[in-house]
């Protein structure tokens, strides 16, 4: 499991740091991996609260050019997120589509050969 606090701590002391975007990611990246066991869209126990904290981070990280960003990995997250959203009725099913096709079609056209593309489709049906 990942140490969550050391993200947090780094975002908390000074979120203006050249670093920022990449330890926003990783407590993203982190929090996600570690959140599910076979299913993401059934976490062990995320809260609402940790869940919209995780849709602002990847929402905030799309348009990030840092290298050490994934932006496959940033949608990919962000699509399931919004799925769990849509599962736990924080997001309005009509609205987590769009957002969940937006993505899709982002992922088509940026990473065509993903197998993260693939495993989003999947778990949309």
């Amino acid at each position: 499991l990942a140490h969550l606090q050391k993200y947090r701590e780094a975002i908390r002391l000074d979120p203006k740091a050249p670093y920022i975007e990449h330890a926003r990611y990783m407590l993203l990246k982190s929090h996600f991996y570690d959140s599910f066991s076979d299913n993401p869209l059934t976490p062990f126990s995320q809260t609402k609260e940790e869940l919209n904290e995780m849709i602002g981070l990847a929402e905030g990280l799309l348009k990030s050019k840092n290298s050490a960003v994934s932006g496959e990995e940033v949608r990919f997250i962000l699509g399931i997120h919004y799925l769990q959203a849509m599962n736990q009725q924080l997001l309005n099913k009509d609205d987590g589509q769009k957002k969940v096709k937006k993505l899709v079609q982002e992922l088509h056209k940026e990473y065509p050969q993903s197998l993260k593309l693939l495993t989003l489709e999947s778990l949309m049906q």
